[in-house]
Protein backbone atom coordinates (compact mmCIF):
# COMPACT_ATOMS: atom_id res chain seq x y z
CA UNK A 1 0.00 0.00 0.00
CA UNK A 2 1.27 3.61 -0.57
CA UNK A 3 2.99 4.88 2.47
CA UNK A 4 3.69 1.81 3.73
CA UNK A 5 7.17 0.83 5.34
CA UNK A 6 8.95 -2.23 4.82
CA UNK A 7 11.74 -4.37 6.19
CA UNK A 8 14.94 -4.77 3.79
CA UNK A 9 15.64 -8.05 3.17
CA UNK A 10 18.82 -7.48 1.03
CA UNK A 11 19.25 -9.91 -1.77
CA UNK A 12 16.26 -11.88 -1.54
CA UNK A 13 14.20 -12.19 -4.63
CA UNK A 14 11.02 -10.17 -4.52
CA UNK A 15 8.89 -13.16 -4.31
CA UNK A 16 10.56 -13.86 -0.94
CA UNK A 17 10.08 -10.37 0.29
CA UNK A 18 6.74 -10.52 0.28
CA UNK A 19 4.48 -9.77 3.93
CA UNK A 20 4.18 -13.68 4.40
CA UNK A 21 7.54 -14.69 4.25
CA UNK A 22 8.14 -12.79 7.06
CA UNK A 23 8.38 -9.16 5.91
CA UNK A 24 6.96 -6.51 8.34
CA UNK A 25 5.05 -3.63 6.83
CA UNK A 26 3.35 -0.40 8.47
CA UNK A 27 0.48 1.03 7.12
CA UNK A 28 0.04 4.32 8.35
CA UNK A 29 -3.58 4.65 6.62
CA UNK A 30 -5.10 1.83 8.94
CA UNK A 31 -2.68 2.43 11.58
CA UNK A 32 -2.00 -1.67 11.61
CA UNK A 33 1.22 -3.91 10.98
CA UNK A 34 1.23 -7.37 8.85
CA UNK A 35 3.86 -10.04 8.64
CA UNK A 36 3.44 -13.45 7.68
CA UNK A 37 -0.38 -13.07 6.57
CA UNK A 38 -1.11 -11.64 10.27
CA UNK A 39 -2.57 -8.01 11.00
CA UNK A 40 -2.15 -5.89 13.66
CA UNK A 41 -4.04 -3.13 14.71
CA UNK A 42 -3.41 0.27 16.64
CA UNK A 43 -6.71 2.07 17.80
CA UNK A 44 -7.03 5.09 19.60
CA UNK A 45 -4.41 5.41 22.35
CA UNK A 46 -1.81 2.89 20.87
CA UNK A 47 -1.29 4.95 17.81
CA UNK A 48 2.02 6.49 19.41
CA UNK A 49 3.44 2.36 19.62
CA UNK A 50 2.21 2.31 16.24
CA UNK A 51 4.72 4.94 15.51
CA UNK A 52 7.21 3.56 17.20
CA UNK A 53 6.97 0.56 15.26
CA UNK A 54 7.11 2.07 11.81
CA UNK A 55 9.82 4.25 12.81
CA UNK A 56 12.25 1.14 13.88
CA UNK A 57 10.69 -0.38 11.18
CA UNK A 58 12.61 2.13 8.60
CA UNK A 59 15.91 0.31 8.70
CA UNK A 60 15.60 -2.93 10.46
CA UNK A 61 18.97 -4.07 11.83
CA UNK A 62 19.77 -0.20 13.15
CA UNK A 63 19.57 1.16 16.37
CA UNK A 64 17.58 4.13 16.69
CA UNK A 65 18.63 6.58 19.24
CA UNK A 66 16.34 7.61 21.98
CA UNK A 67 17.17 11.40 21.31
CA UNK A 68 15.92 10.43 17.60
CA UNK A 69 12.55 9.21 18.58
CA UNK A 70 11.97 12.47 20.99
CA UNK A 71 13.06 14.98 18.30
CA UNK A 72 10.39 16.98 16.53
CA UNK A 73 8.82 16.09 14.22
CA UNK A 74 9.51 11.88 15.56
CA UNK A 75 7.85 9.25 17.88
CA UNK A 76 7.42 11.61 20.90
CA UNK A 77 7.44 14.85 18.56
CA UNK A 78 9.48 17.04 21.01
CA UNK A 79 8.33 16.17 24.53
CA UNK A 80 11.34 15.51 27.12
CA UNK A 81 10.45 12.00 27.87
CA UNK A 82 12.71 9.92 29.93
CA UNK A 83 14.60 7.07 28.02
CA UNK A 84 12.95 4.93 30.56
CA UNK A 85 9.26 5.60 29.21
CA UNK A 86 10.69 5.13 25.98
CA UNK A 87 11.60 1.49 27.52
CA UNK A 88 8.09 0.68 28.92
CA UNK A 89 6.67 2.03 25.53
CA UNK A 90 8.68 -0.72 23.74
CA UNK A 91 7.10 -3.24 26.51
CA UNK A 92 3.52 -2.15 25.41
CA UNK A 93 4.57 -2.69 21.83
CA UNK A 94 5.59 -5.73 22.19
CA UNK A 95 3.06 -7.30 24.34
CA UNK A 96 0.48 -5.94 21.78
CA UNK A 97 2.44 -7.70 19.11
CA UNK A 98 2.30 -10.81 20.75
CA UNK A 99 -1.39 -10.56 21.60
CA UNK A 100 -2.44 -9.66 18.36
CA UNK A 101 -0.05 -13.26 16.59
CA UNK A 102 3.14 -11.42 15.96
CA UNK A 103 5.12 -12.69 18.98
CA UNK A 104 8.07 -13.60 16.25
CA UNK A 105 8.10 -9.40 15.58
CA UNK A 106 7.51 -8.68 19.18
CA UNK A 107 10.97 -10.89 19.63
CA UNK A 108 13.05 -9.07 16.90
CA UNK A 109 12.30 -5.74 19.13
CA UNK A 110 15.38 -4.64 21.59
CA UNK A 111 16.77 -2.07 23.55
CA UNK A 112 20.25 -1.40 24.82
CA UNK A 113 22.71 1.41 25.75
CA UNK A 114 25.62 2.25 23.57
CA UNK A 115 28.13 5.46 24.75
CA UNK A 116 25.66 6.57 26.78
CA UNK A 117 23.09 6.74 24.27
CA UNK A 118 19.85 4.54 24.95
CA UNK A 119 18.15 3.13 21.55
CA UNK A 120 16.16 0.89 20.33
CA UNK A 121 16.05 -1.61 17.56
CA UNK A 122 14.54 -3.86 15.28
CA UNK A 123 16.21 -6.82 14.27
CA UNK A 124 15.30 -7.77 10.89
CA UNK A 125 14.26 -11.27 10.34
CA UNK A 126 16.20 -14.13 9.21
CA UNK A 127 15.34 -15.54 5.89
CA UNK A 128 14.12 -18.88 5.38
CA UNK A 129 14.79 -21.27 3.02
CA UNK A 130 12.05 -23.39 1.12
CA UNK A 131 12.54 -26.10 3.26
CA UNK A 132 11.71 -23.76 6.53
CA UNK A 133 15.14 -23.66 7.53
CA UNK A 134 17.01 -20.52 8.50
CA UNK A 135 19.72 -19.08 6.45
Amino acid sequence: PAGATAVRTGGLAPELRSPESGELVCDPETFSARCGGVCVSFPGRKKQLFALLARINRRPGHRVRCEDLRAVADVWDGSPVEDSTIRGAVTRLRRTLAAGGLGSVAGRIRTGTFQGDGYVILDPPRPTLANGQAH
